[in-house]
């Protein structure tokens, strides 16, 4: 007795004759759409409940975490399926659907109509349950409450609503009304009518899936009153939009401007626990032209802009390979620039430090600003035209605007312990760089205030969960 096996290729679409084996050998038939046919998958995240649903094909229940049903099938090229978000009725507030993401990210409501072509599909959908909006507020001075405030919360304009924020900075509220259909939230941190503006009104966008976790927020103060230092005392107004959207930027390391740098789209710095950082001198490949004398000079225009800011920002360490900043004289090193700063991106804190390069020894034995300017780079602060500034570049950059100085001044000192003091605090709470501290702040100048859209990186989303 024989026996016959069918052996099919991909383009089995003919049935299979089967040499000697007679009539009555099954005849297998495949279509071009069966041997191609895409995979399609759904799943679903969030604490709430619901299904997802593309007929004939998908029937995908979730809850407690858990899918069920036909989440995964193959479709043939060319279906269109739509896509329908079924969030449970089991709660009257709050936020039952929480947006598509995977190949339906972006479409807006319950439904998502795609194609399948030459790929798998893989589609998402959230059912938060989210059910309340909590979280904190900090002040980076620390100095008093912050009970002038409220919360402020829109879901593409159909759930909205306000929520006071304590003396201690809290807030927690339930959410009125039930929306299904958003990916996204916007929160303002608002001042109460009627009381003194003394904080930047902030804007965020928030993802609906981070909302389980509290919302945190470092607001920035429209004047900053320095407590330590050599400017001690002084009350300085802080001037967020020439510090970060006017070109040279104070709050970037290159000095260009967020509007030309959405790669750099947090302001960045190095944090309070990482200091002091390391600093060495490397004499070894600047010959004899270098002196210990030099060298002490040196660390006295580092005591100068520690004295400043008020407090330890460098320690000195001989061997440049243990340091975190290592200085070298380099002709030519920095190219035309007399002296340049080169920070390693330890994004988003610039808490790895770098490298500083002077062209000349006569600059590294004697030119104060060119010293303290470049520390500053290190720092996380770039140029600026905005006002009398160590960190000022040139007449042919800046015009009228602005004026050099050899020595921090007082505005320096405000704009670099309000950044040092924010990107702490970020930090240290675990907060999203582009979501709570001076990014917040400037988005909320743009958008609450001059009616502007805000600034987002590209691709960001939204972007700024905790």
């Amino acid at each position: 007795m024989r026996t016959c096996v069918p052996r099919l290729t991909l383009a089995a679409v003919v049935a299979y004759a089967g040499s000697g084996c007679g009539d009555s050998v099954v005849r297998p038939r495949f279509t071009e759409d069966e041997i191609n046919a895409r995979a399609v998958r759904v799943a679903a995240w969030g604490e709430g409940s619901g299904a997802i649903r593309a007929v004939p094909y998908i029937d995908c229940s979730y809850a407690d975490g858990q899918t069920q049903g036909t989440c995964e099938t193959e479709v043939p090229p060319g279906t269109m399926l739509t896509f329908q978000a079924f969030p449970a009725d089991t709660a009257s507030n709050g936020i039952a659907f929480g947006g598509w993401a995977g190949a339906c990210g972006g479409a807006e409501g319950l439904t998502c109509t795609l194609q399948v072509d030459a790929f798998d599909l893989d589609v998402s959908a959230g059912f938060p349950g989210v059910t309340r909006l909590f979280g904190k507020v900090y002040r980076p001075d620390g100095e008093g409450g912050l009970g002038n405030l409220f919360v402020g919360f829109t879901v593409n304009d159909t759930l909205r609503g306000t929520i006071p924020v304590s003396g201690e900075g809290v807030f927690d509220a339930e959410l009125v009304g039930t929306y299904r259909g958003a990916a996204s939230m916007h929160l303002t941190v608002e001042t109460v009518d009627g009381r003194p503006e003394a904080f930047y009104p902030a804007f965020r966008e928030v993802r609906i899936w981070d909302l389980a976790d509290p919302i945190q927020w470092v607001v920035a103060p429209r004047a900053w009153s320095i407590s330590e230092g050599t400017f001690v005392g002084q009350r300085v107004p802080i001037r967020l939009g020439t510090a970060m959207a006017e070109e040279p930027a104070f709050y970037t390391t290159t000095g260009q401007s967020l509007a030309g740098r959405f790669w750099e789209f947090q302001v960045q710095s190095v944090t309070l626990d990482r200091l002091p950082l390391s600093l060495a001198v490397d004499r070894a490949n600047a010959g004899a032209l270098v002196t210990g004398g030099d060298v002490d000079r040196y660390w006295r225009r580092v005591a100068e802009l520690e004295a400043a800011i008020g407090r330890t920002l460098f320690i000195r360490v001989a061997d440049p390979a243990a340091a975190d900043v290592v200085v070298r004289v380099q002709p030519g090193g920095c190219g035309p620039a007399t002296a340049c700063a080169n920070i390693v991106n330890g994004d988003p804190y610039l808490d790895r430090g770098g490298e500083i390069i002077h062209h000349s020894v006569e600059q590294f034995r004697g030119d104060r600003g060119i010293v303290v300017h470049e520390l500053s780079h290190v720092l996380g602060m770039g140029h600026t035209c905005g006002w009398t500034s160590v960190m000022y570049v040139s007449p042919g950059e800046c015009g009228t605007s602005g004026a050099p100085s050899d020595v921090l001044t007082a505005t320096d000192v405000a704009h670099i312990q309000l950044a040092l003091r924010v990107n702490s605090l970020q930090k240290a709470h675990g907060m999203d760089p582009f979501g709570g501290g001076l990014m917040a702040a400037w988005n909320g100048q743009r958008v609450l205030v001059d009616g502007l859209a805000p600034w987002l990186p590209p691709g960001c989303g939204p972007c700024g969960g905790s």
